[in-house]
């Protein structure tokens, strides 16, 4: 007998990763969706919502470059920082993607 809802939710998960990088692996009987994002990228935002709201998934992990994880440590340090430095060292179009 199918599960209306398993149908439902895989349905959503479907059209969630639909047009999106991802690859489905599985190791040590525990499946994995990996889903390859661009935090500038409004379609991967969507794509990662609507993943995670189809509730498929019993845990969600997020890898961030060390730049990323920084900003979010550090919300103040955009304060802090010398835009004639970023200009100077040539770390413009860096800084932006990190906006």
């Amino acid at each position: 007998m199918n599960d209306p809802m398993t149908e439902q939710t895989t349905h959503v998960l479907d059209d969630a990763l639909s047009g999106q990088p991802h690859r489905i692996v599985e190791r040590d009987g525990v499946r994995y969706t990996l889903l390859g994002t661009a935090h500038v990228s409004l379609a991967s935002v969507a794509a990662v919502q609507r993943a995670i709201g189809s509730g498929r998934y019993d845990a969600v992990a997020v890898e961030l470059d060390a730049q990323r994880l920084q900003a979010l440590s550090d919300p103040d340090a955009l304060a802090r920082l010398d835009l004639v430095q970023v200009i100077r060292k040539g770390r413009v179009a860096l800084f932006a993607a990190n906006l």
